[in-house]
C-alpha cells in the first residue's frame, strides 16, 4: 500500500477507472460541457464523458510518444471546459505541471489519466499527483491487471463520490460478456475496410453499454488493496524485461523501439515501424501464434468525427507492442520471430 501513501492524497477504490470518470462528472455537476480527450485514448475513457450528458472533444498528440503537449493544450485551453489527459502507455506527459498550471489558470477541470501509469512519475512527482482528479485503473494489461478495479485520487473530499459511486447499478456477469462481446466487435470493424455502417453500430450500441463501463463492483476494494502489495516488484519486473528485449532485439532499419522516459512504467515492450514492415510482421506473428498488438488506435470514428490527427494517425500506423511480464523464455522467443522476419526480409 506504500503507492497509495507516497501519493498523498484522498482516494476510493471503484469498479474501473471509466466508472471513476463518470462519478467526477457526475457528482461535480458537468452538463453539457466540453472535455478535451487526445483522439489516441481508450474508448472505455470517452464512453463516461458523454454518458454524465458531456461532450468529448478530440485533440492530436505528439506522433513521437503518443501523448499530449503543454502547446496542444494551449490551443484547446479557450473552447473546453475540462481536460481528460492519460499518460499513454506508461510514459509521462513533459511539462504536466505546466497543463495543470494553465488549468488552473483557466479554471478548467483537469482529470490525469493514469490507467497504464501506475508508479509512473513526471514532472519531479508521482503521475496522478497533478490533476484535480486522478484515476487509475487494474483492468487488463494495466500496470498491475487483476482485471477489473480502479482507485480515484483527489485532494478533495471524496465522501460524495463515495456516496454516488456505491448508488450505481451492481455489475454482473452480463458486463463482462458485453465487454468481450464490444472488443470483438471493434476489433472486426478495425479491421474491415468498408466503414460505411461502422459509425450507425456505435451508434446503436450506446444506449445499451453504460452498465458495462459505468458500474459498482462490490469486493472490489479487497483485490485491490492485496494487488498493491506486489505493485514495486511488478515495476521492477516490467524494467526488467525491457532491458531484455532490448538485449535480444540487434538495430534494425525496419524499425525504432518507442523511448520510454525514465520516471516510467512500462506498459509493452513497443515499436515504431514503417506500416508495410508493421502489416506483415503482425500476419507473422498471429500465423504462428506469437503474442502481438496494434494498441492504441485513433478512435474518433466511434464518435463520428472525422477529422485529420497526424500525430495520433502516425502512431495508429506504426505502433506494434509485445507483452511484459511473460519471463525471459518467452521474451526471447518473441525476439526470435522478430528477428527470423527479419531475416526473411533481407532475404527477399
Amino acid at each position: 500500500m506504500s503507492f497509495i501513501t507516497n501519493l498523498e492524497r484522498n482516494h476510493i477504490f471503484v469498479s474501473r477507472a471509466s466508472t471513476a470518470i463518470y462519478i467526477v462528472l457526475k457528482t461535480l455537476g458537468f452538463q453539457g460541457r466540453k472535455i478535451l480527450v487526445p483522439a489516441n485514448i481508450c474508448y472505455a475513457a470517452v464512453y463516461p464523458i458523454i454518458y454524465s450528458g458531456n461532450i468529448p472533444i478530440f485533440c492530436d498528440v505528439k506522433k513521437t510518444s503518443g501523448n499530449v503537449t503543454f502547446e496542444i493544450c494551449v490551443k484547446h485551453a479557450e473552447e473546453v471546459d475540462g481536460m481528460l489527459l492519460p499518460h499513454m502507455y506508461g510514459n509521462p506527459i513533459k511539462h504536466i505541471d505546466k497543463i495543470a498550471a494553465l488549468c488552473n489558470e483557466k479554471n478548467l477541470l483537469l482529470i490525469e489519466d493514469c490507467a497504464s501509469a501506475m508508479g509512473a512519475y513526471s514532472a519531479g512527482r508521482l503521475c496522478g499527483s497533478w490533476g484535480d482528479f486522478s484515476v487509475f485503473s487494474l483492468g487488463y494489461s494495466k500496470t498491475l491487471d487483476i482485471g477489473s478495479g480502479g482507485i480515484l485520487f483527489s485532494n478533495h473530499d471524496l465522501g460524495k463520490f463515495e456516496e454516488n459511486y456505491k448508488a450505481l447499478p451492481e455489475k454482473t456477469s452480463l458486463e463482462e460478456q458485453n465487454e468481450a462481446f464490444f472488443s470483438k466487435l471493434y476489433r472486426l470493424i478495425r479491421n474491415n475496410t468498408q466503414q460505411e455502417l461502422s459509425h450507425y453500430i456505435w451508434r446503436g450500441l450506446l444506449p445499451g453499454l453504460k452498465k458495462t463501463f459505468v458500474h459498482y463492483e462490490p469486493g472490489i476494494e479487497t483485490k485491490i488493496k492485496d494487488a498493491l502489495e506486489d505493485l514495486d516488484i511488478i515495476i521492477s519486473q516490467r524494467k526488467t524485461e525491457m532491458e531484455l528485449y532490448k538485449k535480444f532485439l540487434p538495430p534494425c532499419k525496419y524499425f525504432e523501439i518507442y523511448a520510454y522516459e525514465k520516471s516510467a512504467v512500462p506498459w509493452r515492450f513497443s515499436l515504431i515501424a514503417e506500416p508495410a514492415f508493421r502489416k506483415e510482421l503482425i500476419a507473422y506473428f498471429l500465423e504462428h501464434n506469437l503474442p502481438v498488438s496494434d494498441w492504441y488506435p485513433v478512435v474518433t470514428p466511434i464518435f463520428g468525427i472525422s477529422g485529420e490527427f497526424p500525430g495520433a494517425g502516425y502512431m495508429e500506423k506504426r505502433l506494434i507492442n509485445f507483452p511484459l511480464l511473460i519471463g525471459e523464455e518467452q521474451i526471447y522467443r518473441i525476439c526470435k520471430g522478430i528477428n527470423y522476419f527479419i531475416n526473411k526480409m533481407e532475404h527477399r
